[in-house]
């Protein structure tokens, strides 16, 4: 009989332990199947195939919500391995591009909103804030998953991922609060949060889509009085007039004007606009008429409101230097003066001349406007080629021929 030496209990010990085996899986309820595994790597390795097959299409989305793959992938945004949270996070986000899925976790996972939310913890991985952006800009498409993201102190947080350096995550985030400025009180929290000014700072982004979002979440959020007088205190009504001055800038100009036009509501923004310059370089860049140089107009900032760069929130200084980054190489700000005004494209005339009927709605309104000689443009704008345009001029004209004063200036032009 053999005697039983080291090499017996090395051997006995190794029979003792399962040796590896790779599986390739080509079924999407294996992977399924595999999210419940004790194996972090298996884990993570059924996330990554079930993020490929959700990213497909929206059958595939079905498939995995027909199949429990929801239930599993919650189970492991709760881990405490930050790769396996940020792969279960990427599968789940991108299911959430299906309605049925962002039906299912409204009413079936109480829990989805808070477990999202925490995500955007500032020592997850800026992928895990990208994704989490993702899916919650998703749930928000439905009005009715709004108020708990709200409630739940998600628009603070978004806000703060906001700042990151990162466009993914700037974009998701920004399209989420988009969205959330649907809800009566998110809007008021704006103020109180800084959101305005973050807000404003996207507007400097390289990114037309970034851009665009800021815009539309200003505009939403414009609609509350508070955040307009903020932005009055910024000084930002001139970064918007600015905007309608860059050519390069011409997907912005209608959505700069919507703001202008929330913002136009309180006579204390339009006299601003008059005394810093805003509202002549409005009334040119409509009319197709060199503007006044930006530089040389007062500054509002010496006259009690914050500038809005200050704040972080891009200033005129900015505003101009975010022009002269778009020009091409070799370019020199000085020939922008030889150089003829473009043609302002007929959806931002039309919304320029409702955007001042807007504003003429009060006395004061109507006099800041006629100062402005805003009636010659407005006469101007009747001979316009587009109906819409002459339409919007002519009601526009309307009211402000309330006003006796106005009513001699629209026939003197």
């Amino acid at each position: 009989m053999p005697k039983k030496g080291k090499g017996d209990d090395k051997k006995a010990a190794a029979e003792d332990v399962f040796d590896p085996v790779s599986v390739e899986t080509k079924s999407a309820m294996t992977a399924i199947l595999l999210l419940d595994s004790p194996e972090p790597e298996v884990q993570s390795k059924a996330c990554e195939g079930i993020y490929k097959f959700a990213y497909k299409c929206e059958e595939n989305r079905r498939f995995l919500l027909e199949n429990g793959a929801i239930e599993g992938l919650m189970k492991l945004l709760t881990v405490e391995d930050k790769a396996i949270k940020r792969n279960a996070l990427m599968a789940l986000a991108t299911m959430t591009h299906s309605p049925d899925v962002r039906r299912h976790l409204r009413t079936n996972r109480d829990d989805a909103v808070s477990a999202l939310l925490k995500l955007l913890n500032p020592e997850e991985f800026v992928t895990t804030h990208e994704f989490a952006a993702l899916a919650l800009s998703n749930m928000a498409k439905e009005f009715a998953s709004i108020p708990a993201i709200v409630e739940n102190k998600g628009l603070e947080l978004l806000l703060e991922v906001m700042q990151e350096d990162d466009p993914d995550v700037q974009k998701n985030a920004v399209e989420c609060i988009a969205l959330l400025m649907q809800d009566f009180e998110a809007k008021g929290s704006m103020k109180d949060s800084s959101g305005l000014e973050t807000l404003l700072q996207l507007l400097e982004s390289e990114y037309a889509i970034i851009q665009q979002l800021a815009l539309q979440s200003l505009i939403r959020a414009s609609q509350e009085v508070s955040n307009r007088g903020l932005l009055r205190e910024l000084n930002a009504l001139r970064v918007f007039v600015n905007i309608l001055g860059k050519t390069e800038l011409h997907d912005l100009h209608v959505l700069a004007l919507h703001v202008i036009s929330n913002c136009a509501d309180e006579p204390e923004n339009l006299q601003q606009l008059k005394e810093n310059g805003g509202l002549p370089r409005l009334v040119a860049f409509i009319a197709d008429r060199p503007a006044p140089p930006e530089e040389a107009l007062p500054d509002a900032a010496g006259k009690g409101g914050k500038d809005a760069k200050g704040k972080g929130g891009g200033g005129a200084a900015a505003a101009k230097a975010k022009g002269s980054a778009k020009k091409k190489k070799g370019e020199d700000d000085s020939k922008d003066a030889d150089v003829a005004p473009p043609q302002t494209q007929p959806d931002v005339k039309m919304h320029a001349a409702r955007a001042i009927a807007r504003a003429a709605k009060s006395n004061d309104g109507k006099r800041i406007l006629h100062d402005c000689n805003a009636e010659a443009l407005l006469v101007q704008l009747l001979t316009h080629e587009e109906d819409r345009v002459r339409v919007a001029a002519a009601q526009a004209i309307a009211v402000m021929g309330e006003n006796f004063l106005c009513q001699e200036a629209v026939l003197a032009a």
